[in-house]
Order: structure tokens, then C-alpha cells, then sequence
């Protein structure tokens, strides 16, 4: 009887062990089509998370890839925590994608990987952020140092009065390199307008304590210029905490709700930003483009859009419309 017992076990274990080698045979089979389906793979190294900038530039670059059949690979360095953007950039080079998207930050310490991704021929895009090598194939963002220009002429048309400016360079990046190089050239052909101080304050920690006390030592300052996207929310909570509303202009780089409302409320001057959707999309294209008809622009400047409290509402009507 028992043996009896020993070969149905048997034989039910030999059934069991089919199906299950059958269905990994199946999910192989239908991943692997899966995979064959896809014309070319991109991959996307983001340098920040829970940023709604990046947010939409990725989703420029998914919704692309979605639409033209490319499977993208998402590689972001606050997420896994113990990589950096250049160790992720590392793997990726190591891989056989048909191309990477990722920041200029700090491209100069990247030459190396950069041209280990020449001899691969993998075609390198940098986004939003310019960076400083040969070595990339093409930039696609704002065009920074222009933005640097237009803020201060934002500014200039303000009023006759001398404007003192104090700039917050969190980061201290080469891309805020050149926003502030078209700042000081700005400034130089303007008889009335100074700049004070460029200083780096980290907009996260005590903020408000370090402001303060810039603008004890210079109380001559009433223009504040920040240079990281949510610069201009923390200037504008600190202006507002001092009761220094109406004593400072403030320029900010975002169009969040936030920096929207304290246009409205006359509290944040002018906000100048770069459609995030937009860099996306056309560092995608732009991709497509090397791959397929191996031509490359060095760089391609998505616009940059100035939102004041003259032009506010024609661009909420815009965006409610769409």
C-alpha cells in the first residue's frame, strides 16, 4: 500500500514539475516577444525624485517612447540611495542601450564614461542641464545663460530706482554657472542695477535665520534671485515671514501653483520656467533622430516662457482651455 502511495507522490510531483516548467517556458517565450517588440531602448538617469520638473520631463520622455515604441529604462540616484548619478551612468554605458538622457551636472567628472559611450557609439543626450563637454551629442533644455539675461531685463522694467540683487546659487552647478554669467551681462549694460552678493544658501535648512542676516549685513538689497526651482517659494515664505512684502522683488524659476499664487498676491515678481513635458519629448526625438538618420544638433533650446501679473491670466486661460 505504500508503495502504492510513493508513486502517485511521484507522479504528482513529475506533473507539478511539467506545469511549472512549462509556464516559465511560456513567460519566457511571451517576455522575450515582449522585449522583440520594441524598436530601440533608451534609458533615462533622473538626478532628483518628488521634483514635479523631472517628474515631467519624464513623462515627455515615457509618453514618447510609448508612442514610437521604445522601451525606456528609468535610472534614479535618490531612489537607490547608494549609487550616484555617475555610478548609474556607469551601468548604463556598460549596457547595449540605443541611448541615455541624463543632466549635464557635473559632466567634466563624467569625461571618461563619456567617452567610453563614444566608442560604443552610444549616443549621449544631456537635459536642462548644459554641462561642459564635447562629449555628449546634443543638449536639449533652456537655454540658461538667455534666461540669466531676461531675468535681469524682467527686473529693469520694473522701475527707474538703483536695484540692488542678491543671488541664491544653491547648488553652485555649472548650468547656474551660466544663468548667472547672463545675469552679470545683463547688469553690466544697466546703469541702475547692481549686484550685491551671490551667496550659497541651502534653501532646506534654515533658511529663513540665513536670509535674514544677509539682509541685515546689506539692507540696501531689494531684488532676490533665486537660482534652484523652488528657490523662489522659500525667498517668497521668508519675505512674507519678515514682513518684507513690497520692500523685494523677487524672480523666481518655476510655474508650481504655489509660485503662481504669489504672483497673484504681488509677493513673487516674475517667474520664468521651461516646459518640462517639452525637454522630455525632445530629448527623445532628438535620440530618434541620431539613431535613424544619424543627424545631431549640438544643442536644442526649448523656449522659455515669463509668467508676470500683466500676463497671468492670458496664460491660466491657455492652460485651462487645454
Amino acid at each position: 500500500m505504500k508503495s502504492n502511495n510513493y508513486v502517485v507522490i511521484v507522479i504528482v510531483f513529475l506533473m507539478i514539475s511539467f506545469f511549472i516548467f512549462n509556464s516559465f517556458q511560456l513567460i519566457n517565450r511571451d517576455y522575450n516577444n515582449y522585449e522583440k517588440d520594441y524598436s530601440k531602448s533608451y534609458i533615462l538617469i533622473k538626478s532628483e525624485s518628488n521634483n514635479y520638473l523631472w517628474n515631467n520631463i519624464e513623462k515627455g520622455i515615457v509618453d514618447n517612447c510609448e508612442t514610437n515604441n521604445i522601451a525606456i529604462q528609468i535610472l534614479n540616484s535618490d531612489n537607490t540611495g547608494l549609487l550616484s548619478q555617475k555610478e548609474l551612468f556607469e551601468m548604463a554605458v556598460a549596457g547595449n542601450s540605443n541611448g541615455i538622457i541624463l543632466s549635464g551636472y557635473n559632466s567634466n567628472e563624467m569625461e571618461e564614461l563619456l567617452k567610453k559611450a563614444e566608442d560604443k557609439k552610444i549616443p549621449i543626450v544631456f537635459i536642462n542641464e548644459d554641462g561642459a563637454s564635447r562629449l555628449r551629442d546634443t543638449y536639449v533644455g533652456p537655454n540658461n545663460y538667455q534666461k540669466g539675461q531676461k531675468s535681469i531685463q524682467e527686473i529693469s522694467k520694473k522701475s527707474n530706482e538703483v536695484l540692488n540683487i542678491l543671488v541664491i546659487d544653491e547648488y553652485n552647478s555649472e548650468n547656474r554657472n551660466l544663468l548667472i554669467d547672463g545675469m552679470i551681462s545683463e547688469i553690466n549694460n544697466e546703469e541702475n542695477i547692481n549686484l550685491t552678493e551671490i551667496v550659497s544658501i541651502n534653501t532646506r535648512f534654515n533658511f529663513e535665520n540665513n536670509l535674514r542676516k544677509e539682509l541685515d549685513l546689506h539692507p540696501e538689497i531689494n531684488v532676490i534671485i533665486g537660482t534652484g526651482i523652488y528657490d523662489g517659494l522659500n525667498i517668497a515664505k521668508a519675505i512674507v515671514s519678515m514682513n518684507k512684502v513690497g520692500e523685494v522683488y523677487i524672480i523666481a524659476y518655476d510655474n508650481s501653483e504655489m509660485t503662481i499664487e504669489y504672483i497673484q498676491k504681488g509677493i513673487i515678481t516674475a517667474t520664468l520656467f521651461t516646459d518640462g513635458y517639452l525637454v522630455g519629448e525632445e530629448a527623445v526625438n532628438t535620440l530618434n533622430s541620431i539613431n535613424e538618420d544619424n543627424i545631431s544638433l549640438d544643442v536644442f533650446y526649448v523656449p522659455t516662457t515669463i509668467l508676470n501679473k500683466y500676463n497671468l491670466k492670458t496664460y491660466l486661460d491657455g492652460e485651462s482651455n487645454e
